[in-house]
């Protein structure tokens, strides 16, 4: 079985190193999201399909209108996640210099462990 640790901040949120491709982004993992995050700029330079749009709700306090894109794989470390479901949304203003949140669907039929004191997130 493939298995993948990085490694973040000790006592932080777990924002990791993700490749799309070739392109090295910086990730959050968020557990409380249903379904994941690509911000505007990284989708337009990876040119990304767009597949749909939805109006989504609990991300910012107004309810917002994205696009739906299918992104074919995010490497972990070598353990590839994905196809995956990801909106289009702006991520500038969470003030974290992240491109991408990894929500729940990014990891179907994974264990995900995340120890917050020692930063570390084991994905099996």
């Amino acid at each position: 079985m493939a298995r993948a640790r990085l490694h973040f901040r000790p006592n932080s949120s777990p924002v990791i190193s993700a490749y799309l491709g070739s392109t090295q982004v910086r990730a959050l993992v968020d557990t409380g999201a249903h379904t994941s995050v690509v911000d505007p700029p990284l989708a337009s330079l990876l040119r990304l399909p767009v597949i749909g749009d939805e109006w989504v709700y609990g991300i910012s306090p107004m309810p917002v209108h994205a696009r739906i894109i299918e992104v074919p794989s995010v490497r972990l470390r070598g353990l590839p996640l994905g196809p995956f479901r990801a909106y289009i949304i702006p991520l500038i203003q969470l003030g974290r210099g992240i491109e991408m949140i990894l929500g729940v669907n990014a990891f179907k039929n994974l264990r995900l462990e995340i120890d917050l004191k020692n930063g570390e997130l084991s994905i099996s």
